[in-house]
């Protein structure tokens, strides 16, 4: 297993001379760890280059068990260390800012109720970010986008689909609308991001794929808060996704206008590198019930529903048996 673990560092290092040095080790002791792990694999998993060192196909597959080890060595150690010093249950998270942090504050305060001795221990970042602190064992589960790890060997669960929408203020005549046609919308002043930005240009597909014109931007703003706040306070319309009006749905600040839009939409889900323990099966479900309480779409050919804004559950305190 030493020698697993000694060429996932090299792997990861790019280099025999760069994971030495962070190994503290000899080159030539780890030149000869690579070939007693080569000879028992029968096989080569690095190709040496002038610039580093390159994986093969060997090479990948035995990387993918390399990181569930590595995983399981940290898990090991923490769960010994906890357990020495307080009988609790320590649970490491990581997630990207793609979700509703309402719905995700009350499902991680679902798991405590359910699971009284957990110690959450949560990270937010990009999605490199957190793949990388995945990849190390730094946590055990994470969200984000699912497209981000498609090349990545992990276990990957659906939990939700975050699609784009257009809304308006409460009250605005087309958020009062059943139904809202392209030349409606052609017709209103928008808010929206500067050229080239994602919403700004989904926005002007959707004109263009209708045959109109460009839409009449009034203001730019790339901040995702000032649009939010701009909306509320004006006629102005402007696209969002779901995740960042989530709040402003449910206190009724801020309605979906009914345009059918079809569009590309992401999957965020939760990664594993393990099978799962209490702990991340008991948040896995609390997050599937809060997102869907919440509106998420859930299946791709869903529409954006709006958020319950009445019925809230309550948090108790639950212990299991």
């Amino acid at each position: 297993m030493a020698d697993v673990l000694t060429a996932l560092s090299i792997a990861e290092a790019g280099s025999m001379n760069k994971a030495a040095k962070a190994l503290n080790i000899s080159q030539p002791s780890l030149t000869r760890a690579v070939a007693l792990l080569e000879r028992t694999l029968g096989g080569r998993v690095f190709e040496r280059g002038a610039r580093g060192v390159r994986l093969t196909e060997l090479g990948m597959q035995v990387m993918e068990h390399a990181r569930a080890i590595r995983a399981h060595a940290v898990r090991l150690q923490r769960s010994v260390s906890a357990t020495q010093r307080e009988p609790n249950i320590h649970f490491h998270f990581a997630a990207a800012p793609v979700v509703p942090l309402a719905a995700c504050s009350l499902a991680i305060l679902d798991l405590m109720a359910e699971l009284p001795a957990a110690r959450v221990h949560i990270a937010i970042g990009q999605p490199a970010e957190v793949l990388e602190l995945l990849r190390k064992g730094a946590v055990e589960m994470a969200m984000l986008p699912l497209g981000e790890a498609e090349q990545h060997a992990f276990n990957c669960e659906l939990l939700y689909y975050d699609a784009m929408a257009i809304y308006g203020r409460t009250g605005h005549p087309l958020t009062r609308s059943r139904h809202v046609e392209i030349d409606q919308l052609c017709q209103q002043k928008w808010v929206l991001g500067g050229s080239g930005t994602l919403v700004r240009t989904r926005i002007e597909e959707l004109f263009a794929g209708q045959g109109a014109g460009p839409p009449q931007i009034a203001l730019e703003a790339d901040d995702v808060a000032l649009r939010r706040s701009l909306v509320m306070h004006s006629d102005h319309l402007s696209a969002f996704q779901v995740h960042h009006v989530y709040n402003e749905l449910r206190t009724g600040l801020i309605a979906k206008v009914p345009y059918r839009w079809q569009q590309e939409i992401s999957a965020v889900g939760l990664l594993r590198l393990l099978p799962h323990t209490d702990a991340s099966s008991c948040l896995r479900q609390a997050f599937r019930r809060r997102f869907q309480e919440a509106g998420m779409q859930m299946t791709r050919d869903a529409e954006v529903a709006t958020p319950q804004r009445s019925k809230r559950r309550p948090v108790t305190a639950k212990r299991r048996r």
